[in-house]
């Protein structure tokens, strides 16, 4: 791990502890039911009820790339959430990793 990337990891888990945002930790590989319950259940399903299934959350996900993946496009640019706070750079890590560790239903 780089110098600047732990600087990064870091940096996210105090950013967002102050927040409450404890249940995704750094070097734990964040599974669906995590990022279901503690991003997706806040922050999105009440705008985009499709994202509520497994199934409706693959149709913008390409499981193994997020960088193929329209979720992870708008949450890294910050398009989205719109009615609600930013993700924080905690939560899209997550989403991140779980994307590239092939968005598993765990």
């Amino acid at each position: 791990m780089t110098a600047v990337r732990l600087i990064l990891v870091l940096w996210a888990g105090l950013a967002t502890s102050a927040c409450g945002v404890r249940e995704l930790k750094i070097g734990i590989e964040p599974t669906y039911s995590d990022i279901n319950r503690i991003v997706l259940q806040s922050k999105c399903i009440h705008c985009h009820t499709s994202l509520a299934t497994y199934s409706g959350l693959l149709q913008i996900v390409t499981p193994g790339s997020a960088r193929e993946s329209e979720l992870y496009e708008v949450i890294a640019e910050g398009e989205m959430p719109i009615q609600t706070a930013p993700l924080s750079g905690k939560e899209v890590a997550a989403i991140r990793e779980w994307i590239n560790n092939g968005a598993l239903n765990n």
